[in-house]
């Protein structure tokens, strides 16, 4: 079983925020693989009664070092999902525990 947090996302630097934004209530990941690029699906919940099935993204990030020989070696760090709702929220959630 996966365990994912919430990365929150704030676009108030960019745009004017004439109403507050809604918040995530829930989230359910469906199958999702530990590949990066891999497609699944985001099921979520909003605090204004929205349910949205999305379709995500598995996301990896990596630390990449120079070994002394000169290569370059390259690290998987964490992984994540996101997905973006049709009105533009953007929906982050970091795989805490595998």
């Amino acid at each position: 079983m996966y365990t994912f947090e919430v990365l929150p996302q704030s676009w108030s630097k960019r745009r004017s925020m004439d109403k507050p934004s809604r918040q995530l209530l829930s989230f359910e990941v469906i199958d999702f693989e530990q590949v990066d690029s891999h497609r699944c699906t985001m099921k979520v919940s909003f605090d204004d009664g929205e349910n949205l099935s999305l379709d995500a993204r598995v996301y990896v990030n990596k630390t990449h070092t120079i070994q002394d020989d000169g290569t370059i070696a390259s690290k998987a760090t964490s992984w994540g999902v996101q997905a973006i709702s049709p009105n533009g929220h953007n929906i982050v959630l970091r795989l805490v525990e595998s």
